[in-house]
């Protein structure tokens, strides 16, 4: 059965609240029922160069059972590869299964309303949102919706501090004050330099 405008309408408005970075994140058991502290730990990366005449070299660091997810989402939904890697990395640290406080799950810290929002586009009925490759395909799918909002658009810090501080945030800053990264949250701004920076 497909959303009814009314729940579309609640799924965007749901999803219009990022889930931030600083949030303490756990992960849960494959009976998804006990929860546990974890500290992020940092796997082993291949470092893949797709092009090296770009202006700017830049090396695409992804687990190696990730990043072909990584790749294919990305290309799906129109979206850079290594942009979306250095997100999760700074989401979940690689984790699939991690959990914000905020309850944001797995490697790329998809809330359940952006999750169902993403689903439904995509009309699917049944999905788990710790799957590493669905997980990550709403992460390309969230970014890709992300820059399809006119006061974003294809501006790399303008999705991530939608991404991370939810784009109802970002749009009311930027309607009070153009868009000024030196005053938006503090951990929004250390977001946009741990991934841009990286």
């Amino acid at each position: 059965m497909k959303p009814t405008k009314l729940t579309h309408l609640v799924l965007v408005a749901a999803l219009s609240m990022g889930c931030t970075e600083h949030q303490k994140l756990t992960h849960i058991d494959t009976s998804h029922e006990e929860i546990i502290e974890e500290q992020k730990q940092e796997p082993e990366f291949r470092n893949i160069i797709f092009d090296a005449s770009l202006p700017k070299l830049r090396k695409f660091r992804a687990p190696k059972e990730y990043e072909q997810f990584v790749i294919d989402a990305a290309n799906r939904h129109g979206v850079s590869p290594w942009l979306l890697a250095d997100l999760i990395r700074a989401e979940s640290g690689w984790n699939p299964r991690a959990i914000s406080q905020k309850g944001c799950k797995g490697l790329a810290q998809i809330a359940d309303a952006t999750a169902k929002f993403h689903a439904a586009r995509m009309e699917l009925e049944q999905f788990d949102i710790y799957d590493p490759e669905t997980n990550i395909e709403f992460g390309a799918a969230h970014l890709a919706y992300l820059s399809t909002l006119p006061y974003i658009g294809s501006d790399e810090e303008k999705m991530l501090a939608a991404y991370n501080w939810g784009h109802g945030n970002l749009k009311k800053h930027i309607i009070d004050n153009g868009f000024k990264r030196h005053i938006l949250p503090q951990e929004t701004r250390n977001y946009i330099a741990k991934i841009l920076e990286y």
